[in-house]
């Protein structure tokens, strides 16, 4: 009996514990000609989330930095995604250190980029909304989330947009009350 009553107490207490979260930030600096992150992929075993990173540009010269919302641990890859010269750009990191500088491959070699991170708390755990296989959503259900309020939706500029007559592409979510966009296409 005494080992039941224990045993119910420590799941109990476990359970209430919330898992370290990560305070990211992430800094660019470039040579040549001003570069504009629209987002940043994160991926730490099964959290793989894309923030959009409206605002986070850089001009010849200089070096900005844009603060994440809080992740679930040190992601293994980071993928970026911006634009430079007026023409879009796509980059990986695998299994990227902490403070150090990476720089882009050709044509963007004079981006560089580094991630700073330190340990925080997680007050409360967003609750996902199911999208469905692989980021892939109808139309229609689109629809039927944003409608009821359990949606946000906004485009790779991290502008709000309303589902009508949306066109198919990438965008991006995020539920209720949560500061986490996910990265979905839409199909018709």
């Amino acid at each position: 009996m005494r080992r039941t009553v224990l045993a119910l107490c420590l799941i109990l207490g476990l359970a209430g514990i919330a898992p370290a979260q990560m305070n990211i930030t992430g800094y660019v600096t470039t040579e040549a000609m001003p570069v504009e992150i629209d987002s940043v992929y994160f991926e730490f075993g099964s959290n793989r989330i894309w923030f959009t990173t409206p605002g986070w540009n850089a001009n010849p010269g200089e070096t900005t930095s844009f603060v994440f919302p809080e992740f679930a641990g040190w992601p293994a890859i980071i993928k970026m995604s911006f634009n430079t010269g007026g023409m879009p750009g796509y980059d990986s990191l695998y299994r990227p250190q902490s403070d150090s500088w990476y720089q882009l491959r050709p044509p963007n070699e004079q981006i560089r980029f580094m991630f700073h991170g330190e340990v925080g708390i997680q007050e409360q755990k967003p609750v996902p909304v199911y999208i469905g296989m692989n980021g892939i959503l109808g139309y229609q259900q689109l629809l039927n989330f944003v409608t009821s309020g359990e949606l946000e939706l906004v485009n790779h500029l991290g502008q709000r947009v309303e589902p009508v007559n949306l066109a198919p592409g990438v965008y991006f979510y995020r539920s209720a009350g949560t500061r986490e966009y996910h990265r979905f296409l839409l199909v018709r």
